[in-house]
């Protein structure tokens, strides 16, 4: 079987959600390659990250790079002439969108969230909804999503949103999640990389973007109201709350002036960390604390759970089906529940523990050898 990729995902300089999930999902494929008889083509019209392709491992597939007059003309000219030329049975675009109007083969896509119709679109001015540029965008996602010939989604709850938002009819969709990195299995001492970012004894984790629907705001205000409603001698006074990540700087430090916290020194701002160092930061934190407000999936929960991190997430979107069991979940609409949660965390070594069981033991529910073959197995489906 020959399978095409939509690769431009692979053009980035660092692995986010779409690009992460992308490289796992093919990687994993890879290794299946040989014993499901599978020929990988990964297509783009700008060169790919080299750093990124090498972290595909050792497995056969070619790239086709090739330009177009502009990216519209590439994807919907100059793509389905190279798909038909390589006779390629299956095309797959692991983005929201990115399927040509004609294609010659069955296509796939996966839609990861409706979070742009969900989260955005009601807050958009209406010049800016009937602006050229808009209205380019409205349609590439409507030609994908009419054009697929089966949908991946990557959560129940995301599949609710796009049979509701979007009008995705249901049997068009599979949900096939997702999972954490290999690299967050590792278990090599922690102890250098936690000495390097100067990471106290005691510390709530966060990483993630910056953008609004990602609530940092109502954690850091839930932090600073738990120390102060703690007593003198309570370890929480001591313990501190790392921040990272990236993507908005600007918001970033709009949330630092607007909370007055310059000069607090018990919230550190890490920025962008790499992956080699995530684990450590995921495995010596007291908790890792997640309080987004909507989420396709949520693949830092995977990655704090297979660590061993303690997770408390908060009850909304897709967050609560894929944490299950392997932690708590709390109320955004008031910060005392996730308040009680960081005192008795910081004290119970019991309770402490019996989280970072829950979380060993939902995270084995997550496996990208799982989801390479149920992948595979879509594929074979559209080829009956």
């Amino acid at each position: 079987m020959r399978i095409g990729f939509h690769a431009r995902v692979f053009a980035t300089e660092h692995l986010r959600g779409w690009s992460r999930y992308a490289l796992n999902l093919l990687r994993e494929m890879g290794t299946l390659s040989k014993k499901e008889n599978l020929l990988f083509f990964l297509y783009t019209d700008i060169p790919l990250n080299k750093d990124l392709l090498h972290l595909l491992g050792d497995f056969q597939f070619e790239i086709r790079e090739k330009k177009g007059l502009n990216f519209v003309h590439w994807e919907q000219v100059v793509l389905p002439r190279l798909l038909k030329k390589d006779q390629i049975d299956v095309f797959h675009c692991p983005i929201n969108y990115g399927l040509p109007l004609q294609l010659p083969c069955p296509s796939v896509i996966t839609i990861h969230d409706a979070i742009r119709e969900v989260y955005y679109e009601s807050d958009l001015p209406v010049r800016k909804k009937l602006s050229i540029a808009w209205l380019k965008i409205e349609a590439f996602h409507r030609i994908s999503r009419w054009r697929a010939d089966r949908i991946i989604t990557v959560s129940h709850h995301a599949k609710q949103d796009l049979m509701r938002y979007l009008q995705v009819p249901a049997s068009k969709i599979q949900v096939i999640y997702e999972a954490a990195d290999p690299i967050f299995e590792r278990v090599e001492p922690a102890k250098e990389i936690q000495k390097r970012y100067q990471l106290p004894k005691l510390y709530f984790f966060y990483i993630g973007g910056w953008e609004k629907r990602k609530n940092v705001p109502f954690l850091i205000k839930a932090f600073l109201a738990a120390q102060r409603n703690s007593a003198e001698g309570h370890p929480l006074r001591e313990t501190q709350l790392i921040l990272a990540g990236g993507g908005n700087s600007g918001f970033r430090e709009k949330i630092s002036a607007e909370l007055n916290l310059s000069g607090d020194e018990k919230i550190q701002w890490l920025g962008w960390i790499p992956d080699e160092d995530l684990p450590a930061l995921y495995r010596g934190a007291r908790a890792f604390i997640y309080p987004s407000e909507y989420e396709g999936f949520g693949l830092q929960l995977c990655e704090a759970m297979i660590s061993g991190c303690p997770v408390l997430a908060a009850h909304k979107s897709s967050l609560p089906e894929i944490l299950g069991s392997g932690g708590d979940t709390f109320n955004l609409s008031d910060q005392a529940e996730l308040i009680e949660q960081m005192q008795k965390i910081t004290i119970d070594e019991e309770y402490f523990q019996i989280l970072k069981k829950r979380a060993k033991q939902r995270a084995t529910d997550f496996n990208w050898r799982k989801t390479a073959a149920k992948t595979i197995e879509l594929y074979k489906g559209l080829l009956k």
